[in-house]
């Protein structure tokens, strides 16, 4: 028995590999349009069971664990150094000094749009705009004011 998949058995496994559920990864591979919901389920079902799905989905994770993965670090150092060129264009035309606010250019707004977008991703990823921990405690009364509130405010009052 071989253990290649048909090219339908293969995009089945592509698709769940893709983070389809395996109703969807079925419809998409095969023709499916007839078939009630129930019956797509129960194919997809035993399909995912296979020996060679399984092997293959296992395959193609073991792909992705095995490539080398980019380091919070180095997502940093990338974003630092586009913070860094879009500032430097900044400083060298016309936004500071006494050219300052003389009109922007397509390009311009391009650059400070990623210039913007680096600084907020990295203060994300060093956490500072990570939430603030609340520590509410309510009882007795104040559930049942809570509730009146929430109430009130289905009810548009």
């Amino acid at each position: 028995m071989s253990n290649e998949l048909t090219p339908k058995q293969e995009k089945f496994a592509q698709g769940l590999f893709k983070g389809l559920s395996q109703r969807e990864a079925y419809k998409r591979s095969f023709n499916a349009q007839k078939m009630k919901e129930s019956t797509i389920d129960r194919n997809a079902h035993e399909l995912f069971k296979n020996s060679k799905i399984l092997a293959r989905l296992k395959e193609l994770q073991e792909r992705v664990a095995s490539k080398e993965i980019i380091t919070k670090e180095e997502i940093l150092q990338k974003l630092k150094k586009v913070a860094e060129v879009a500032e430097q264009y900044m400083v060298t035309t016309k936004y500071f000094g006494s050219n300052a606010n003389k009109g922007v250019t397509a390009a311009d707004a391009g650059t400070m749009s990623a210039l913007t977008g680096a600084l907020n991703e990295i203060n994300k990823m060093c956490g500072f705009h990570a939430p603030k921990e609340q520590n509410i405690k309510i009882g007795g009364d104040s559930v049942d004011i809570f509730r009146e509130y929430v109430e009130a405010l289905k009810s548009g009052k």
